[in-house]
Parts: C-alpha cells; structure tokens; sequence
C-alpha cells in the first residue's frame, strides 16, 4: 500500500513511513490493526534493545502522551527484568478513544 509520507503508520507489521508491503495468500492478516492518517501521533523508542511504539489519537486524555509513553517504558522494563523475558520482537501500544454506546 502507498500512503502519503506525512501521515502516521502503524500496524502489526511495522510502523512509519509512506511506503509498506507484504504479500499472503490467505487470510491470516484479516486479525491485524491497521492505524494512519494525520491526527494521530507517533513515539517511538528502544528498550532492552526491542522497539517501544506508540501510537496515540485524541486529546481527551487527563495526561500527556508522553506520560504514557513514559510509563510503558518503565513497565517494559520492569517486566522484562522481572521475567528475564528478552527474546520478544518488541511492543506496540494503540492509544484512541471509544464512544460509549
């Protein structure tokens, strides 16, 4: 897929940039979640060595992003010291509001 380069990717199977691809044969993507366009923002950073992203949309929150994105780094850490769990390929946080129905 071709998107503009200004907007924010993420996905399950990688983050940034205009420009990504991949190829199935079945159906085994139909699971993923796919996030993108110009009101959502990006951080991103390396823990332990495995990639830290988030991804965040909307003001409602009672805290800023980077709090947040502060506060998952310090959990990645903790439950990576605490497991000694080091072999995963990283973490990717979606941050949006839902509507109450």
């Amino acid at each position: 897929m071709d998107f503009p380069v200004h907007w924010a990717i993420q996905n399950s199977y990688g983050h940034g940039g205009g420009l990504q691809s991949w190829e199935s044969t079945d159906l085994r993507w139909l699971p993923s979640v796919f996030t993108g366009g110009t009101a959502w923002a990006t951080y991103s950073m390396v823990v332990h060595g495995h990639p830290l992203s988030v991804i965040s949309r909307g003001k409602e929150w009672a805290f800023p992003d980077t709090s947040l994105v502060g506060l998952l780094e310090r959990v990645m850490i903790g439950q990576e010291d605490f497991w000694d769990d080091r072999d995963r390929a990283g973490f990717w946080v979606v941050l949006m509001p839902l509507q109450n129905r």
